[in-house]
């Protein structure tokens, strides 16, 4: 969905390009520049999400990885089991 917008809104600043180039107005001109400027700040809010969005993300995934499912925690215990009767470790 992010990247439909954003297919969008490239699309739409090329089609503002191209009928800046074709319909040489001032009042066109105008208009483009201050709808260009408010393109610009809505694309420096959206990567602004975006990015803190990644850091979210990524921060969930790497505290995640740090905690153990009960399944881990018990194989965990029964190796130091087998570690404190030297029982040798499979492969």
């Amino acid at each position: 969905m992010l990247w439909d917008r954003l297919t969008f809104l490239v699309d739409d600043l090329n089609y503002r390009w191209t009928y800046f180039l074709v319909d040489f107005d001032r009042s066109a001109q105008q208009s483009f520049w201050s709808q260009l400027g408010d393109l610009k700040l809505q694309l420096a809010l959206g990567l602004l999400f975006v990015l803190i969005l990644c850091s979210l993300i990524l921060r969930s995934l790497f505290r995640t990885k740090s905690l153990l499912t009960e399944e881990q925690l018990l194989f965990a215990h029964i190796q130091e089991w087998g570690n404190k009767q030297r029982l040798p470790r499979e492969s």
